[in-house]
């Protein structure tokens, strides 16, 4: 019972997700064509920080409206399933409360790890052009000397830490959800 739960979850915001991400990709592609590739690093100082500038905060706005859409999805999906009008109907299938409250938690993990997979794409696809990649290697040995670990090597941290947190996240929110809802 817990795989098709789990397999309900799922459908009900797939359309939003892939819309989300398939955008995602898009700006991401279509930054690196027309914003990134063009970038002359060697130009002067004032004109190359405007412009890193504007596209560092363009893609951070992106990747953040991205990432926060798919805690929208799981986050009303819990809300609307279990503390509803359509909670009664879920309450009267042939499953425990557990089985209830773990199928929204995996399926959100689920999304969540797609999530982070899909926006490390993404950012991949910004940061390997030919530019970028001569930048990145005349600011590695600064890094390593600073930080003492290869960028990579940081990146991985980074990346280990977002498939950690993700567990935590969805219960802090649920809890919260589920708390909320004690509350006149």
């Amino acid at each position: 019972m817990l795989g098709k739960l789990i397999k309900y979850d799922l459908k009900y915001g797939v359309k939003i997700f892939v819309t989300l991400h398939a955008a995602l990709l898009i700006s991401c592609i279509l930054g690196r064509i027309m914003l990134i590739d063009p970038i002359d690093f060697s130009a002067s100082t004032g004109s190359l920080l405007s412009t890193l500038t504007l596209l560092i905060v363009l893609f951070t706005v992106i990747f953040c409206a991205v990432s926060f859409g798919t805690m929208a999805i799981f986050t009303i999906r819990f809300y609307k399933n279990l503390f509803t009008d359509e909670g009664y109907l879920t309450w009267v299938l042939p499953a425990t409360p557990m089985q209830q409250l773990w199928s929204k938690i995996l399926s959100a993990a689920i999304l969540y790890t797609l999530d982070i997979i899909i926006s490390t794409l993404g950012f991949w696809i910004l940061i390997s052009g030919q530019n970028v990649q001569e930048i990145y290697a005349k600011f590695t040995p600064e890094f390593e000397a600073v930080f003492g670990m290869p960028v990579s090597g940081f990146f991985w941290i980074i990346l280990l830490i977002s498939f950690l947190t993700l567990w935590s996240t969805i219960l802090i929110i649920y809890t919260s959800i589920a708390i909320g809802q004690l509350l006149p």
